[in-house]
């Protein structure tokens, strides 16, 4: 049987992003201890769950985040994991995909 492990940042309103669609207060709060703590989750998983609005915030942003030179510290390397991982998302609608393995 597979594991359901969740890691979540989310605003009182139940979004990942602040009203303007950004996730900088993610980052901005953010330490080193934490973001190792994340970046270990993520090597022993082959498959995110997203939602909507979420997978659209994070498909602008990853998928080129190894090459943006405006990438925050310890992006790139993330961008390598999470890129390779299978996504599947849940949405009122259909979406396209637009990200590698959606």
């Amino acid at each position: 049987m597979r594991k359901i492990i969740a890691t979540e940042f989310y605003t009182i309103d139940g979004l990942m992003s602040d009203p303007e669609d950004k996730m900088d207060w993610v980052s901005e709060n953010l330490t080193p201890d934490m973001g190792k703590a994340i970046d270990e989750v993520y090597k022993r998983i082959d498959t995110l769950f997203l939602g909507a609005t979420t997978y659209k915030i994070m498909a602008a942003y990853w998928p080129t985040a190894d090459t943006n030179p405006n990438a925050f510290e310890g992006d790139a390397e993330f961008a390598s994991v999470i890129n390779n991982l299978k996504k599947i998302v849940f949405a009122k609608t259909a979406l396209e995909p637009e990200w590698a393995n959606t």
